[in-house]
């Protein structure tokens, strides 16, 4: 019998810019509920677009955290997988997109590899994932500077629009 991986806790942000991006948002919880055990989900908060083309729609974004048997570059893998069944193309950095799913934070773990980076190498300046992180009083910590995250103050406007559901 093969042996069973301990849940870790992850964060994860989502941010929708293009079609029905609530729904988007709604289909991709869904998804993601099939390999997540989801814990909590902030409320959706809308901000305008950083570092992307101009003329790039607002993005609607929440964060969740949730619960992950798998490890990070499994994780990874499953959320490129969502993102593509969803829609999402990637041809140039940081255009507007269906659906945009990050890997915050995996537990304590820092991951350094090309292809994956936990925590996340931007979270700490992006109001998109600090408040809606905030929101769901976790009490977690950056791993990198062990910085309490309620503390923590990044760059750009958010609105928060309300639940979900």
């Amino acid at each position: 019998m093969a042996k069973r991986r301990r849940a870790t806790p992850v964060i994860l942000s989502l941010g929708s810019n293009l079609g029905d991006r609530a729904l988007n948002l709604r289909r991709a919880l869904a998804r993601l509920a099939s390999f997540l055990n989801i814990v909590r989900v902030s409320s959706i908060y809308e901000t305008a677009p950083l570092d992307a083309p101009t003329g790039s729609p607002a993005f609607l974004n929440l964060v969740i955290a949730a619960l992950s048997s798998d490890p990070p570059d499994i994780l990874l893998r499953k959320i490129h997988a969502l993102e593509k069944s969803l829609g999402r193309v990637r041809r140039i950095r940081n255009a507007p997109r269906t659906l945009d799913v990050d890997l915050i934070l995996y537990g304590a773990m820092m991951v350094k590899d090309p292809n994956l980076m936990v925590p996340h190498p931007r979270f700490d300046q992006r109001n998109f994932v600090l408040d809606p992180l905030k929101e769901l009083r976790t009490g977690w910590v950056d791993p990198r500077s062990g910085r309490p995250i309620d503390r923590m103050s990044g760059g750009g406007n958010v609105r928060r629009l309300g639940g979900i559901y």
